[in-house]
């Protein structure tokens, strides 16, 4: 008995670890990208889903690939961490990513947080940690698949496909567009999220060829969604900064395996007071970033601008007091 509850310890001080690993080397893939995507754009290039060319140019850059490659490498440590303590841990310790962020974008990006972006960083850093208080169990091995499970599993992905398409034509549309990118990514990858984990528990079904389907989806949905996610998110990089990006997006990516895991998979919460709280702070610290993001992209009449209609306003008065 002994010995099992040694290996259980072991299993999630391991899982843990492998979690935080996976969240620096995404965070840290990011950071590349986004400095890949300010060389880009200094080349006024604009990345495109619908434009091949400004993939490809991208992909030629040396910076922003080896993000793509680091981000992807960060899979291996997160699957694993997902065998290990399931994806209603894994998930929100993928907060501490935000951490590494602001100190990583502060000395490689250059760039600078206000006081109202630190509080908004440090309440969705606050958000799993709660998240993770609420002591969410694993799923369980007996988990039919009747009928509820089916439903829910659809609805699931007709509500982020929905949000996926809403979101992306207002980004289009100009309507907040680095906010509205970062919600989109975010979304993909909280889907890759719960598709990894459907492809785990099927396997661990053993229902011959439907495990296998199913399992294949799972992981394929994976695939997409991370591949789609971090297109998006680079799209977000050329119309905001990373530190305002990144967070925005972990709210999708980090709420969205969470209450999936608890309606679609029937995990339980053993403290809900604490699992609301940190929905709450997930909820209040992205809303907060978001605002502030629209609020930094509304157009800003240049200097040069603001001094010319001065000097033509001198020049006027000058004129009608010769007159």
């Amino acid at each position: 008995m002994s010995d099992y509850y040694f290996n259980a310890f072991i299993d999630y001080i391991l899982g843990i670890a492998l979690s935080i690993i996976a969240a620096g080397m995404f965070t840290i893939g990011a950071i590349l990208q986004k400095r890949g995507t300010e060389q880009l754009t200094e080349k006024g290039v604009e990345l495109n889903l619908s434009d091949i060319d400004s993939l490809i140019t991208a992909a030629k850059n040396k910076i922003w690939i080896i993000g793509i490659i680091l981000g992807a490498l960060g899979g291996l440590p997160y699957f694993l961490s997902q065998i290990l303590i399931g994806v209603t841990l894994t998930q929100p310790l993928q907060g501490t990513g935000l951490l590494m962020l602001v100190i990583a974008a502060f000395f490689y990006l250059k760039e600078t947080l206000k006081k109202e972006e630190i509080i908004g960083i440090i309440i969705l850093i606050m958000g799993p940690i709660f998240l993770s208080l609420g002591g969410v169990l694993d799923i369980e091995k007996t988990l039919p698949m009747d009928f509820r499970f089916i439903i829910t599993l659809v609805i699931f992905y007709v509500l982020c496909i929905t949000g996926i398409v809403l979101s992306y034509i207002f980004a289009n549309r100009g309507k907040k567009p680095a906010a509205t990118f970062a919600v989109t990514s975010g979304i993909f990858f909280g889907m890759g999220a719960i598709s990894s984990q459907l492809g785990n528990f099927l396997l661990e079904l053993n229902l011959g060829v439907l495990s296998i389907l199913g399992a294949l989806f799972g992981y394929l949905m994976i695939f997409i969604g991370n591949a789609i996610g971090t297109l998006v998110a680079n799209m977000a990089f050329q119309k905001g900064k990373a530190v305002r990006v990144i967070p925005v997006q972990a709210v999708g990516n980090l709420l969205i395996p969470v209450i999936g895991g608890v309606v679609i998979f029937l995990q339980v919460i053993s403290y809900p007071i604490f699992f609301i709280i940190g929905i709450c702070f997930q909820l209040g610290g992205g809303i907060l970033l978001v605002r502030l993001q629209a609020k930094m992209q509304e157009p800003i009449i240049p200097d040069e601008i603001l001094e010319s209609e001065k000097i033509d306003k001198e020049e006027n008065i000058s004129n009608e007091e010769e007159d």
